[in-house]
């Protein structure tokens, strides 16, 4: 079963397609679920994921600033009350045009990339 499952097959394959190609420009993207909604990893790092109807993708802050000033994107709040500072949301996804959002979720994977390797959670 992919990570998409459960996601909606329209999202789903959306985040499928958009993860195919992830690979390709920093290494290995892990895919696993993040609230419940297919998510990448890249060196522990979430990069970009679904929830709900929305695709969230970690950018850097100049990015994420410019998106939110241009109605691009909102801020990502899992829960209200909890947003997430590095990440924005996009809405309505499979309105958009998919080479925006590939181009986006580039962004997305390259900056997670750069980021110092993160330490293995003990368990």
């Amino acid at each position: 079963m992919s990570a998409a499952a459960g996601a909606g097959n329209e999202l789903g394959a959306l985040f499928e397609s958009l993860a195919a190609g992830a690979g390709d420009i920093a290494g290995p993207v892990a895919q696993r679920k993040m609230f419940g909604y297919p998510s990448a990893f890249v060196g522990g790092y979430l990069c970009f994921g679904l929830h709900e109807n929305r695709l969230v993708l970690r950018l850097p802050r100049e990015r994420r600033a410019g998106l939110l000033a241009a109605g691009a994107a909102s801020e990502f709040t899992p829960r209200p009350g909890r947003t997430m500072t590095n990440f924005v949301a996009v809405e309505a996804p499979l309105s958009r045009d998919r080479g925006g959002l590939a181009a986006l979720v580039a962004e997305a994977v390259a900056h997670a990339a750069a980021l110092p390797p993160k330490p293995p959670r003990g368990r």
